[in-house]
């Protein structure tokens, strides 16, 4: 038996989520703030038998925010399983058992408001439209409190779909029209059965590591130490006559320590003090003892671990251990908690893991995620592992099949599959691609992809000279797919896959000499299956150059920047030198493509373009000028986001620009520097620089 889907309504990030899971590991990523705790939260809210009990007494703050009001909303998190066993108590969850056997079941948790208070939503319901106004109905939740609610669980829910907002009309409520379904209808039976003598914890095995962790702490407290649940354990197994030495051997050294001369004489000095401050008559009796518990389950409760960092190191205490070396020691004994649940009679055993990496060396990283894929690999086949984690290394070697990708959106979070109807084929050549290097396109907000390493180096590099910004301030990461294979990577940005913007960024390689040829076909025949592969998808657009990069890079006005690569390149006095350089540094400034556009690419390919790249990359400064493709592309990657840090690059521009005595508009930018701190700087900024980079830019949004 193991998970294979998660929907969850109005629970903190969470207003309409789904999440789905497979066998074996399964991966979460998703930024900073996006709910990957509280994931966890609601899975072991449902199945996690170590919390408290009172925990599923939630509060006003677990509400998600966006749905306004939170008065008479139900909180709902509904967990499916599939494989389940023929096991009676397993068969409780089942849907659909009518006397054979029931694959696949469900068990959910709602908090909701209590049946009188339903009863009164019903009520308003059925006034009349006179009466069912907006302020009567504010004037009734308003009267709801969080103690008028009540946390149920039910098994065997019937076409379950709270993901539909139909659905969670139905049978919640319509707070738009003031439609609500009354409390004793039969149709309610849909959410599930109650059944009393079912406990889920009994049949599942949920072991947790939370990212937060004080590890030292940790191992010092009873409640949060694994190693105590494993010595417990493991003193079980202990034989009675091993316990009966181990206690005769600590009787005896209680009473050695009792009875040493110096604690006697201590507690006779006590005695007397207490005797000499309030006399015979009032004197407690008072005596200085050892009590090491003889017990053998106490006396393991008192054991602790010594650690060194490395195999020839000796031992210590492991406050003395780096963050890293200790965490490593907490990982372990969660896993090794994890692995010793295997063998009891579950039906489920989970391992829920929050950024293993935490505090961890890459190679230790990814150690980490192989060791955790043997755990389960050599375990029972209902063995399920849920991890969440920020590190490309980690995410190299998850399937993306398993994968559940978050994204931060106005007060709640979306949540996103990135195979969502993908062939097996397609999900292949996928996990091939996404290496280290590459898979950092599902952590990003949007996603630019290039074809070569000249593009590569040049794209951030322009971003942050002209702009004060990296890529990544924005949440873009750029992609260097190493060819034109574009397809194959954007089709998981799409509505039914992962939602964020994907541009790409390719050339026509159209010919400087006027003169059609191989590459020039080839573009235009490029450029046409990309247009017709993102047609109607508003998630993927294609961005063309009309030359190669390095010709682009002149045409629109850097031909300056290229003078010294040229000089460099042909350097020296011999009669060839002096004639090519001469040649090329006459030609960059030409207005003729076909003379600057040979000259471009001559001397790329003579640096080799990677290097010619990295060279270009040392000139470029704030007044480089970006092709109006790439500042498309850039523009509808980072949309809403950019509008946001207009400001902070428009201060930045300026802040360059006024002391520039070669810069023709250094005037207008000292103009500018008296007004910076003004509201409309950025309106004022576009009004007086009307063919400036970022003036552009804006305009692309």
């Amino acid at each position: 038996m193991y998970i294979s889907k998660l929907t969850i309504r109005n629970y903190r990030n969470f207003q309409n989520a789904t999440f789905t899971f497979k066998k074996g590991i399964n991966t979460l990523i998703g930024e900073n703030g996006s709910g990957k705790t509280n994931i966890f939260n609601a899975i072991r809210l449902v199945l996690d038998g170590n919390l408290p009990r009172n925990v599923k007494y939630l509060k006003e703050t677990d509400f998600n925010r966006n749905i306004g009001a939170w008065q008479g909303h139900w909180i709902v998190i509904n967990v499916e399983f599939e494989d389940l066993t023929d096991d009676d108590k397993i068969q409780c969850l089942a849907t659909h058992f009518v006397g054979t056997l029931g694959t696949y079941g469900n068990f959910n948790f709602y908090f909701r408001p209590n049946e009188k208070t339903r009863q009164k939503l019903f009520d308003f319901s059925n006034l009349d439209s006179s009466d069912k106004t907006a302020s009567n109905f504010s004037t009734l939740i308003d009267e709801i409190s969080i103690d008028d609610y009540e946390p149920i669980f039910t098994s065997k829910a019937k076409d379950i779909d709270f993901a539909n907002d139909d659905f969670y009309k139905k049978h919640i409520g319509d707070f738009e029209n003031y439609v609500f379904p009354n409390p004793t209808d039969k149709c309610l039976d849909e959410l599930g059965v109650f059944n009393r003598s079912f406990t889920i914890y009994d049949e599942i095995s949920c072991t947790y590591a939370d990212a937060l962790r004080d590890v030292v702490s940790d191992l010092r407290l009873y409640n949060s130490n694994p190693l105590i649940a494993l010595l417990s354990e493991y003193e079980k197994a202990i034989d009675d006559t091993e316990k009966d030495q181990v206690e005769t051997l600590v009787t005896k050294l209680n009473d050695k320590i009792s009875n040493l001369d110096k604690v006697k004489e201590l507690s006779g000095e006590i005695k007397k003090k207490i005797t000499d401050t309030i006399g015979k008559t009032y004197s407690p009796t008072v005596e200085i003892t050892s009590n090491l518990p003889n017990e053998t389950g106490d006396l393991f409760k008192k054991l602790t671990l010594q650690v060194g960092e490395n195999i020839n190191e000796p031992t210590s205490k492991i406050e003395e251990l780096s963050l890293g070396g200790a965490n490593l020691i907490f990982l372990s004994l969660k896993l090794l908690s994890y692995q010793m649940q295997l063998p009891k009679n579950k039906s489920s055993y989970l391992l829920l893991i929050e950024e293993p990496e935490a505090h961890l060396h890459t190679h230790i990283q990814k150690t980490i995620f192989q060791n955790i894929g043997k755990e389960k690999a050599q375990a029972q086949a209902q063995a399920q592992v849920i991890y969440s984690t920020h590190s490309t290394h980690i995410s190299e070697a998850c399937k993306i099949s398993s994968v559940n990708i978050f994204t931060k959106k106005n007060n709640f979070t979306q949540v996103s599959q990135p195979t969502n109807d993908l062939s097996p084929e397609e999900i292949v050549h996928l996990e091939r691609y996404l290496d280290a290097s590459r898979n950092t396109l599902l952590f990003a907000k949007s996603v630019m992809m290039i074809e070569g390493d000249a593009e590569f180096f040049v794209i951030p590099t322009m971003f942050k000279e002209i702009f004060g910004l990296i890529p990544d301030e924005l949440g873009l990461s750029i992609i260097n797919t190493g060819s034109t294979g574009f397809k194959n990577i954007a089709n998981v940005f799409h509505s039914n896959r992962i939602r964020k913007k994907c541009a790409i960024v390719t050339d026509e390689d159209k010919s400087i000499t006027g003169v059609s040829n191989e590459a020039e076909e080839r573009g235009a025949n490029r450029k046409a299956e990309l247009i017709d592969f993102t047609d109607g998808n508003e998630y993927v657009n294609p961005f063309f150059g009309e030359y190669t990069f390095e010709v682009e890079l002149v045409k629109c006005g850097n031909s300056s920047y290229f003078k010294p690569i040229i000089t460099k390149s042909y350097e020296g006095t011999h009669h060839n030198t002096v004639t090519a350089r001469t040649k090329h540094l006459t030609n960059i400034e030409s207005a003729d493509v076909d003379k600057y556009g040979d000259s471009a690419l001559q001397i790329a390919q003579r640096e080799q373009k990677g290097w010619f790249a990295l060279q270009l990359c040392d000139k470029i400064d704030y007044k480089f000028i970006i092709p109006d493709y790439i500042l498309k592309a850039i523009a509808y990657c980072t949309g809403d986001t950019l509008l946001v840090v207009a400001r902070n690059i428009v201060e930045y521009r300026i802040m360059k620009g006024k002391d520039d005595v070669e810069n023709s508009n250094q005037s207008i930018f000292q103009a500018l520097y008296t007004d910076i701190k003004e509201e409309d700087i950025v309106e004022t900024y576009k009004a007086k620089l009307p063919d400036d980079q970022l003036t552009k830019l804006l305009s692309f949004v």
